[in-house]
């Protein structure tokens, strides 16, 4: 029976460091993702597509949605990709001070329409609000 109780430990470890290297390599492979896509600016391609994901990476639809659910807070991939094209408009908005709406708009991804839509709804304000309130900033006297 001690042989047994051993055995079943033994077991138990190993499926438990089996699970923490699969565990390390979803995160690997989801950072690898997420720096491809900024560093790659994958985001900028307004056709980007999930099936492209699939494709790059060699991972089945599953894969994508779990490595969505454990290291992205559960966003679906579109929600994922709209975050960081509204992340780096932000960046944009304020380097790129003569650029149009339209421009950064076109430079991260997104229609005009719904730049100005996701906008908003994610920071409460227009990209151009967005733009004079870091430029301008609140009036210290």
């Amino acid at each position: 029976n001690l042989r047994k109780d051993r055995q079943c430990i033994n077991t138990k470890i190993e499926v438990s460091d089996n699970m923490k290297q699969d565990r390390d390599s979803q995160e690997k492979l989801f950072r690898q993702m997420d720096l491809r896509i900024r560093e790659e600016h994958l985001y900028a391609n307004i056709n980007l597509q999930r099936q492209d994901i699939l494709d790059m990476f060699g991972i089945s639809r599953n894969t994508l949605n779990q490595l969505m659910n454990d290291y992205a807070n559960g966003m679906s991939f579109p929600a994922y990709v709209n975050a960081i094209r509204l992340e780096e408009s932000c960046k944009l908005l304020l380097s790129h001070g003569n650029d149009t709406m339209s421009e950064i708009a076109e430079a991260v991804g997104l229609t005009v329409h719904n730049f100005h839509r996701l906008f908003r709804q994610q920071y409460g304000m227009t990209p151009t609000e967005y733009r004079q309130s870091h430029v301008f900033g609140p009036h210290i006297s």
